[in-house]
């Protein structure tokens, strides 16, 4: 409920936020947050952000190789560009609907690319979880397979033995 950030917070660079439920009762104690604030602790300064809506929790588990623990708030990026220390990231998450994550995802990849001149050259990388959770399964299955092939020789030598 409430709202999205609306294109006129992200041309002033507002700092204005979005907030999955999950995040908004374990902040605040409740999901009711609209309007709220909380305060950005940034290297160079501290920043008041006003809370203007509150999203759904994301479906299924979220892999974090970050550090610390994730929470799930979206800023418009101007409100981050004009006050971080640096004018870079290494990872952008993007949320897409069911069924649109790969074209998006190519998409996205594209307006970088031609953004900082980089087109084909492989620049940019995209993860999506079901790729990581098929890379999860594949070693799962492996696992299986030593540990049928180990009771099999176990039945093997206790057979014979």
């Amino acid at each position: 409920y409430g709202q999205w950030f609306t294109w006129e917070d992200y041309n002033a660079g507002r700092d204005v936020a979005v907030i999955a439920e999950k995040d908004a009762v374990r902040i605040f104690g409740t999901s009711d947050v609209v309007g709220m604030t909380f305060e950005l602790d940034d290297t160079n300064s501290i920043r008041d952000v006003r809370i203007v809506g509150v999203k759904k929790n994301l479906d299924g588990t979220f892999v974090n190789t970050g550090y610390g623990s994730y929470l799930d708030i979206s800023m418009p990026m101007t409100a981050d560009w004009y006050w971080a220390e640096y004018n870079d990231f290494d990872s952008v998450y993007i949320y897409a609907e069911n069924g649109y994550a790969k074209e998006v995802a190519n998409e996205a990849i594209s307006l970088l690319e031609g953004r900082h001149e980089m087109h084909g050259m492989d620049a940019f990388l995209t993860e999506d979880f079901d790729s990581q959770m098929a890379s999860i399964m594949q070693v799962l299955d492996m696992i299986t397979i030593f540990i049928m092939l180990v009771a099999a020789i176990s039945l093997l030598v206790g057979g014979i033995g």
